[in-house]
């Protein structure tokens, strides 16, 4: 080392050590520029944007391809049909979409304004299509059939590879006047356009069948029995109220009323009993079965009814059935019956007739013809057994003194002022050759009425047993 080194290192090592500058801190070192991130929310939102378009062009294609489904269906295609007349109505070119078939020119400017302030709708028609590939619809009016419709199959298209739908197109179109058919009680008057309008009476004779038809929507008011109106409309006869209504099944001669109100006679359905068959053409007052229905329009309904000796009938526990048949008795002979005759006399005579006890002309016939009514069914029998060769097969036989030990008449009942029933008891003893005693008794229901059996031009009537039914015998 040579002696200018020397010194220079010498020097160094005699350096004071915090003369020594300073390390720096990391801090303090040249730093390299942060990176910045990169920004992605411009391709993030467009990615999302075409995501939302495309999700969205999916669904709408769906939803057009169900639309397009439902709009195939037959129903539709048919109301769609029915909102393009409805417009056409509007412009007066109804003529283009349908036949016009029984509206005249007076009437058919008014039938396309009421036909614009409808609502439309469809139903399946009852008429029977020609074929499978063809349907016919009702079409409707706020519910009134104001024509039909012909729809026509014209084959088959699938979308989405699994919607397929049957397509129909419409072929024909009548438009007619509004007609619509209805069920009313006997007991609803009908009118429209303010004349009465005639129906079909159904077979129970309870009901009455309406088919009307007009060339405006139609103007039919109904009339209940007290006289209550309101006009029909599909709302009323929908909602069961013209077909909900207390029943009242009672004998003709009982009364019946509503809130206090007396129901004539006139607006029951009268159907003949055949206790009576054979007494109906002899007395008017012959009870029947009185069947009211009672269909009012006020809403409100109270019944009472009063039995055929006017005395007011329990009915709490039927509401809205009330079913009576029996009539209500007495134990004596009803005063209001006019000039009454002795049933049991009459009884006594039948009787004997029938065990030939009775004297006189063909076994007595003649003695009891006089209280039978000529030419009457219980005559006629009473004819063919005097007549007959069954009377002589009658076992000789001699009766006590007096013929009847039991003589009972019970059971009165009063139709009228000139008809009557009761239950007559006879009964006697035959005394057969050889000291045998058969008894023979008698239990039945007599029924008397004042007629003139004459053709003679008097009036001169009798009182004569016009039927005679057994009572069945319970031990």
């Amino acid at each position: 080392m040579d002696e200018r080194n020397t010194a220079l290192a010498v020097e160094e090592r005699e350096l004071p050590i915090t003369e020594q500058p300073p390390l720096e801190k990391a801090s303090d070192l040249p730093q390299k520029p942060a990176r910045k991130p990169r920004f992605l929310g411009r391709k993030f939102l467009i990615y999302l944007g075409v995501l939302v378009v495309l999700a969205a062009a999916a669904l709408g294609y769906v939803y057009y391809v169900l639309s397009w489904y439902e709009s195939s269906q037959p129903e539709n295609v048919a109301y769609s049909y029915l909102q393009k007349i409805q417009k056409a109505a509007g412009k007066g070119q109804l003529d283009t979409l349908a036949s016009l078939e029984g509206l005249d020119t007076d009437t058919l400017s008014q039938y396309m304004t009421s036909l614009m302030g409808g609502d439309m709708s469809t139903e399946v028609s009852e008429t029977a299509a020609s074929d499978e590939k063809t349907l016919i619809f009702n079409a409707l009016c706020s519910g009134y059939r104001m024509g039909e419709l012909r729809l026509t199959y014209t084959g088959q298209k699938t979308k989405l590879g699994i919607f397929t739908a049957d397509l129909w197109e419409v072929s024909s179109c009548k438009v007619t006047p509004y007609r619509f058919e209805m069920e009313l009680p006997v007991t609803l008057k009908v009118t429209q356009n303010g004349a009465p309008v005639d129906g079909t009476l159904s077979e129970n004779g309870q009901t009455i069948k309406y088919a009307l038809s007009s060339s405006v929507l139609p103007n039919v008011t109904l009339t209940d029995l007290f006289g209550n109106t309101a006009p029909y409309s599909l709302e009323l006869y929908e909602s069961g109220s013209l077909s909900d209504y207390p029943v009242i099944s009672v004998p003709s001669n009982y009364t019946v009323k509503n809130n206090g109100e007396e129901l004539p006679l006139s607006a029951a359905v009268l159907t003949e009993l055949e206790e009576y068959q054979y007494l109906y053409e002899y007395n008017e007052d012959i009870p029947k079965k009185a069947t009211y229905l009672l269909c009012t329009l006020s809403g409100t309904v109270d019944v009472s009814v009063y039995d055929n000796l006017g005395s007011r009938v329990e009915i709490a526990d039927q509401k809205d059935e009330v079913s009576i048949e029996n009539q209500v008795v007495t134990q004596t002979m009803p005063a209001i019956i006019q000039n009454a005759p002795d049933p049991l006399e009459a009884a006594k005579l039948w009787n004997l007739f029938m065990t030939r006890d009775l004297k006189g002309e063909r076994y007595g016939f003649y003695q009891l013809a006089e209280h039978l009514i000529d030419d009457s069914y219980l005559r006629n029998v009473a004819w063919k057994w005097a007549t007959g060769v069954d009377i002589t097969f009658t076992s000789s036989h001699s009766l006590r003194n007096p013929p009847f030990q039991v003589t009972e008449v019970t059971n009165f009942v009063a139709y009228g002022a000139k008809a009557f029933s009761c239950d007559i008891l006879l009964e006697k003893e035959l005394v057969l050759y050889g000291s045998t005693v058969v008894p023979d008794k008698m239990h039945s229901t007599f029924y008397f009425v004042y007629y003139d059996d004459t053709d003679n031009g008097i009036d001169d009537p009798h009182w004569a047993i016009a039927d005679k039914r057994d009572i069945a015998v319970t031990e």
